[in-house]
């Protein structure tokens, strides 16, 4: 089995069982039987990756019932797993048939390791986020996600210009 495979399906496994784990534990049973069908999306997914559209489907469907868990008062941090993990296998599967990039393994190691450290990450960004409890004016925030937006492309232009 490839690694694009083991990593596609550890991630699909870690995603459902999170979401499922999270509406679990507030007793939304009924929304289980929609995480196996979304289960069984990514299985269709992966088999028809490109012209379907099951890839973005599957993460949209994945990211609704993350953001409906946190409105439904579930454990953040499994509903952010569980849509992080439905990230990485979505680049996965989107990776596993590229349009115009030939097949390198190395190329393939890297860009696994670099999803894996963004996705540890993130969990550890949400774990102190949920500890510590900063209240800022909005002002300060859109101040924060101003400088965030135009230092992202200014590093998307430095980017260009070395390409």
């Amino acid at each position: 089995m490839s690694l694009r495979k083991i990593v596609f399906f550890s991630s699909i496994l870690l995603s459902l069982v999170s979401l499922s784990l999270a509406y679990y534990l507030i007793g939304q049973i009924i929304v289980l039987i929609f995480i196996l069908l979304l289960g069984a999306g990514w299985l269709l997914a992966l088999k028809y990756p490109s012209p379907s559209g099951f890839p973005p489907i599957c993460l949209t469907i994945s990211f609704i019932l993350a953001a409906a868990g946190v409105l439904l008062s579930a454990q953040p941090f499994l509903l952010i797993f569980g849509a992080g993990t439905a990230l990485i296998a979505w680049d996965v599967v989107l990776l596993a048939h590229p349009a115009n990039i030939p097949a390198n393994p190395v190329y393939e190691i890297k860009h696994i390791q670099t999803l894996l450290v963004v996705l540890a990450f993130s969990l550890l960004m949400v774990a102190a986020g949920l500890w510590l409890h900063l209240q800022l004016p909005f002002f300060v925030l859109l101040l924060i996600s101003a400088a965030l937006f135009f230092g992202l492309d200014r590093m998307r232009l430095v980017l260009k210009k070395r390409g």
